[in-house]
């Protein structure tokens, strides 16, 4: 019988958000998502006997839970300490705000209160919350958060029996049962390692982009047309502190060596393996466009047997007398899990994934194919049931109970399989096997060039050393900060938000923290800040930060599924989905663009479809979602030519039909016009809207993943106000 093996890696990563000698988070991120993933994967993991998994933790998470152990606050934490009564308005105005940074469905709607609270707000504003209430929405907003495994321990499980108990004199009891997860992370971490119950691997210490850290020019190598910063970024010996500092963080935090290596979005080329390998890491994984890359390939999308048999093996890259292993990541299986089994009854997703495994085992020609399934380890799960808690404990029974399969750290699989050798390793990410979301955008050079200009300045006025040819402890405080400063700059997390790949509600918030690292350097140096990081590097504002769409004019749709002529959407806004547009991106996405065009009569909508997603075989109807006050959806049976669009308005009971004059059609491309007086609204006021693409057995993919696209009404004078020459 051929055996399986299957190796899972969860990544926990969140950006760097300690504000510089500030001693304070800019946002709760690390925080929340600590009770909510961080320790209870681990846990959930260890707790089933015969399977054994992998966690990736990155360094600069890891000192934000010391920081966060310390003391340090983020701006959640700092109104919730104060009494409800000495709020002035403008903070309560921003506390109330705060606390409903939850999922609708998932985390606010299964607590009463807290869904009646929502929707109060969402019609009144936060006038309409009363002080008692405040007060107890600030029990629900970390309830929601905290993952359902701990809402059965006592503290929280008292609250949740007596909502009597919600109250300002016992909030400091919550506070501090919330504020012992940083200690039980450590020790969860540490102890299940030890016990070979996970096996923890690592990425470099601040998340950078390796290869671009060591040069700038290896981003051609994977896009040769791509456009680069006025000025070459070289730093190897920022690669290598990078790499040593992560493994020298988690023997002090957690008492262990890690072997193994996710490189930030298993970024590699010759010179960050070669440097890694150099290190001591016995192991790295990427993703699989980066092998086919590597081999010459355009991609990996073959008949089964011919996929296996490249893809499900692990390889070596020698470099002298050092080597590292290397396994890659399967886009789709990965992808399964992080994006389609969200709206998926548990037994049907898990009995999907084992399908693909066992079609998998059947093709392959090796005796013991290895597969490999990386992703987020704190993303999805808001978007399941219970935060993924039935899914992850029926799958982790399931394929410990799979006698052909065998589910195992990545180090125990390599040491019992052979490596053929790889020759080359071609330059690349797992995002389209390029650096395209961190450089060649304008705004992803001109941070790339600020960042270049800052080392020059710290090594010039530092005298010229460099903390690992000194030695970080004998460099003065001073340096030592602004050194530290500067590798802060280095992590992708700035870049991810810059451009047109991504975008949330804080990414002002990320340009400005961006900025304050490098700003951080100048004075410790005590050299003035150039006036160019006192300017935000990308314009922003609420509307373009939620996926702001702005047509320059009228246009004249014919719904007839495919581009009429050549004019027909030059007028139309376009939104490409090169990202989810939030902290998740998906290969082989089913969508590539939404455009938007207005008419006199006609909001007008088009979607271009990626024929070549596995999803794309599968999908069979189509809803775009209007939010706000009046929420209002438009549904299409795609699988039925010439049926109608129906139109539904949500009311007390649900859903409800009302007549819809739009039309739709659906060939080379699909088009969807609605009559304006259908949308919610009146012409001035913002529409927010987002897309959710659905198959037999649930959502295939939901457009975007994070905020939805947002445009302005137009009125009857728009064509002649946005008329230019």
């Amino acid at each position: 019988m051929t055996i399986l093996r299957l190796a899972i890696l969860w990544h926990m990563h969140q950006p760097f958000y300690l504000e510089p000698n500030e001693g304070r988070f800019a946002m709760p991120w690390v925080r929340l998502h600590s009770f909510k993933d961080y320790l209870d994967m681990p846990l959930l993991a260890g707790a089933q006997a015969g399977v054994s998994v992998n966690f990736n933790l990155v360094p600069s998470l890891m000192e934000q839970w010391e920081a966060w152990r310390r003391g340090c606050q983020d701006r959640v934490q700092e109104l919730c300490e104060l009494p409800v009564a000495r709020l002035e308005p403008e903070e309560r105005v921003e506390l109330v705000g705060l606390l409903f940074r939850a999922h609708p469905q998932t985390m606010i709607a299964p607590l009463p209160e807290y869904a009646e609270l929502h929707q109060r707000w969402q019609a009144r504003g936060s006038e309409s919350i009363r002080d008692p209430e405040l007060v107890r929405l600030k029990y629900w907003f970390h309830l929601a958060w905290l993952d359902p495994l701990f809402r059965e321990e006592p503290v929280p499980a008292g609250f949740l029996q007596d909502n009597q108990r919600l109250t300002e004199a016992n909030w400091h009891e919550f506070r501090n049962y919330l504020d012992s997860f940083p200690d039980r992370l450590f020790d969860t971490y540490g102890r299940l390692h030890r016990e070979g119950r996970i096996e923890v691997s690592v990425t470099p210490y601040f998340h950078p982009i390796l290869p671009l850290l060591i040069d700038t020019d290896c981003a051609r190598e994977a896009r040769p047309e791509v456009d680069l910063p006025a000025e070459r970024f070289r730093a190897p010996d920022d690669a290598r502190w990078q790499l040593r500092e992560a493994r020298a963080a988690v023997h002090r935090w957690l008492d262990i060596t890690p072997d193994g290596l996710w490189p930030a979005e298993g970024s590699v080329s010759e010179a960050a393996l070669r440097i890694a390998a150099e290190e001591g890491f016995a192991w790295a994984a990427t993703d699989e466009q980066v092998l086919a890359n590597s081999l010459g390939l355009s991609n990996l999308n073959l008949p089964g047997p011919e996929r296996a048999a490249l893809l499900y093996r692990p390889l070596r890259r020698r470099f002298g007398d050092n080597a590292l292993r290397l396994v890659f990541r399967d886009h789709f299986l990965s992808d399964r899990i992080g994006f389609a089994y969200a709206s998926w009854d548990p037994e049907k997703a898990v009995d999907d994934f084992l399908g693909h495994l066992e079609r998998i085992r059947r093709e392959a020609t090796q005796p013991e194919p290895l597969v490999t399934v990386i992703l987020d380890g704190e993303n999805c799960w808001e978007f399941y049931h219970q935060d993924g808690l039935p899914f992850l404990r029926l799958l982790y029974r399931r394929l410990a109970e799979t006698e052909w399969l065998r589910l195992d750290t990545i180090s125990r699989h390599l040491a019992e399989t052979e490596a053929e050798d790889l020759e080359r390793v071609r330059a690349g990410s797992w995002i389209d096997g390029s650096f395209s979301i961190w450089i060649g955008h304008p705004a992803d050079n001109r941070s790339w060039d600020y960042l270049a200009r800052a080392r020059r300045d710290l090594l010039e006025h530092g005298g010229g050393a460099h903390p690992l040819a000194k030695g970080e402890g004998d460099l003065a405080p001073s340096l030592q900060s602004a050194w530290r400063s500067l590798f802060a700059a280095e992590g992708s997390d700035w870049n991810w938000w810059y451009g047109d790949d991504h975008n949330s509600l804080d990414d002002d918030t990320f340009d400005s923290l961006y900025r304050s690292h490098l700003q951080s350097v100048y004075r410790d140096l005590e050299l003035e800040v150039p006036a160019c990081l006192h300017e935000p590097i990308a314009v922003m504002g609420a509307a373009a930060a939620a996926g702001g769409m702005v047509p320059t004019g009228f246009s004249e749709v014919r719904v007839d599924g495919k581009v009429s002529h050549f004019y027909e959407w030059r007028n139309a806004a376009c939104h490409v989905v090169a990202g989810t547009g939030g902290a998740m991106t998906r290969a082989d996405r089913l969508v590539e663009a939404v455009w938007l065009a207005f008419g006199p009569g006609d909001c007008f909508l088009r979607v271009d479809l990626n024929t070549a997603s596995p999803d794309a075989a599968a999908l069979r109807r189509l809803s775009v979602n209007f939010k706000g006050p009046q929420p209002r959806r438009f549904r299409i049976a795609l699988h039925e030519p010439g049926a109608p669009l129906q139109a539904e308005t949500e009311g007390p009971g649900g859903w409800d039909a009302v007549a819809s004059g739009g039309r739709w059609a659906w060939k080379d491309i699909l088009e969807l016009a609605i009559p304006w007086p259908e949308l919610p609204g009146r012409a001035g006021q913002e529409v927010s809207f987002d897309l959710t693409f659905l198959g037999e057995t649930g959502i295939l993919d939901v457009m975007p993943a994070g905020a939805p696209l947002v445009f302005a009404l137009p009125d009857a004078d728009y064509d002649r106000i946005m008329w230019k020459i």
